[in-house]
Parts: structure tokens; C-alpha cells; sequence
């Protein structure tokens, strides 16, 4: 850091990954960050690079499945994601905190099978892709018993249909200590319709398998308290997932479980 946090301060970071793989090029993973801040408003942005290589699966395809592939998963290239990011938070004394971030994420050489025609039919980095977002997020302490989160997040995809890329999420939640010894827990969710399933790696197809939007509320009552002579603390809860009894589904055909009670205890000794 250059500066300090009562006034003007910089924190700049920097750091690389180098992958060296026995059938494929050499890929650089680098990333950096910067943060640029003035008291309690910060500007913080960052760049960061994912690499994914072809696995085993590329090889036993081209051997058993379709022979005709030949060699031809050798030419293939990694994968690769650059994250692009850059946003804003700002701290009002201590009962408030907003933070607003746009980010970009560019993929490409994404591999494929390319079928016929012309023969024979080939492996070949041909696919990329685009994701660009905005999210915000809002911390609220009204009291030092009191917490509450909300956040929510847009989307938008390129290829529409870019599996698990809900265009909006809306996010909330509350922690709120009251009676010395009890807690109240809450979490909510909203997430819109999406795509699903992986796209098949063959040019040009299309993921056509959706899922309906849902809303989940979770909830969690808890009661603290010392264990006799002194020899530790103690918390007993209930806590209900989905009390709604939502009927969603990350996947069609895999309904996810609907009202769910758990009852517990903690021990620190």
C-alpha cells in the first residue's frame, strides 16, 4: 500500500501462473488488481486469466468413438477466460456499505468437433463466448444486533444460450441478535429462468434445455449460552431450508428437495 487509509492510498498487486503441459503449448496466467481509495470511497479494478486444457476424454474419443478424428485433438489449443473487472465502494461511518462492479469475461478456443462435411471430420478451437455483468450489493447495520444484506446481479450472455446465466439474481438477508441469547437467521433468494446443461462440444449446437425462475428462503433461530462451571458455550438451533417448499430444479428431471427442517447443537469447550 502507498498512502494510508486515513487520506489518499494506492494497493497495487500483480502475479502469473505458467502451465507447461506434455502435449499441448505453454499457456501464461497472469493477474492483477488495483485499488484507489480515498478514506472510505474505493475504486477497485482487476484483470485475470483462466486456462483449461483438453483432457483424457479428447484422446479415448478420437480412439473408440469416432476414429476418423485421428490425431487431430494434437493441434488443439487451451481454452481461456479473461476476466475484465472494475467497480466502486463507498462506507458510510459504520451502518452502511454499497459496492457497484461491472465486469466482462471473453472466452475463447473453446474445442469442438467440427462433423462433416468436408472428411475427415476434425477437432478444432472454433467457439467463444461473452458474459457481461453489473452487481450490487448494499450492507446495512442499523444497530450492532441488527445486519442485513441485499445484492442483485444482471447478465447478459453471448451466446444466449450459455448454460447457468440467469439474466437477474436478486439476493437478501438478516442477522439479528435479540434477547441477549437468541438469533434469527434469514436468507432469500430470486433467480430468473436460465439455460442448463452443458453444450455439447460439436459445432454449432444449441443448448434447448431451460428451467423456471424460483425464489428459496432459508431460515435459522438459534440460543446461545454458557455451559455450567465454566466450561464452555453452547448453541441449540432450528433451521428450515426452502420454507416456501419451492418446486425448482438446477437440472430437468432433478427436483430439488422442498421444506427441510434440522435441529442441532454446537459445543466450544
Amino acid at each position: 500500500m502507498f498512502g494510508n487509509a486515513e487520506g489518499f492510498y494506492l494497493t497495487p498487486s500483480v502475479g502469473v501462473r505458467f502451465y507447461d503441459h506434455t502435449d499441448f503449448d505453454a499457456q501464461w496466467g497472469p493477474h492483477a488488481g488495483l485499488v484507489l481509495g480515498y478514506r472510505d470511497t474505493a475504486l477497485h479494478a482487476g484483470y485475470a486469466r483462466g486456462v483449461l486444457y483438453p483432457g483424457l476424454d479428447v484422446v479415448v474419443f478420437s480412439q473408440k468413438v469416432i476414429p476418423a478424428l485421428g490425431d487431430s485433438w494434437k493441434d488443439l489449443d487451451a481454452e481461456v477466460l479473461d476476466h475484465f473487472e472494475v467497480g466502486l465502494q463507498h462506507r458510510w461511518s459504520r451502518w452502511l456499505s454499497l459496492d457497484v462492479t461491472a465486469f466482462r469475461d471473453r472466452g475463447s478456443d473453446r474445442y469442438v468437433v467440427v462433423p462433416l462435411p468436408p472428411f475427415p471430420p476434425i477437432y478444432d478451437n472454433v467457439e467463444d463466448h461473452t458474459l457481461k455483468s453489473l452487481e450490487a450489493t448494499a450492507t446495512i447495520y442499523p444497530t450492532d444486533r441488527l445486519a442485513m444484506f441485499l445484492g442483485g446481479t444482471l447478465l447478459d450472455a453471448d451466446p444466449k444460450d450459455l448454460p447457468y446465466t440467469p439474466e437477474w439474481t436478486l439476493s437478501a438477508g438478516i442477522n439479528w441478535r435479540f434477547l441477549d441469547r437468541w438469533t434469527l437467521s434469514l436468507d432469500g433468494e430470486r433467480v430468473s429462468a436460465m439455460t442448463v446443461r452443458e453444450q455439447a462440444r460439436r459445432a454449432g449446437a444449441t443448448n434447448t434445455q431451460k428451467v423456471d425462475a424460483y425464489l428459496l428462503l432459508n431460515g435459522k433461530l438459534s440460543y446461545h449460552f454458557p455451559l455450567p462451571y465454566r466450561a464452555g458455550d453452547a448453541i441449540v438451533y432450528v433451521a428450515v431450508e426452502n420454507i416456501f417448499d419451492e418446486d425448482y430444479e438446477y437440472l430437468p428431471g432433478y427436483p430439488m428437495p422442498g421444506t427441510s427442517v434440522m435441529v442441532g447443537a454446537k459445543f466450544a469447550f
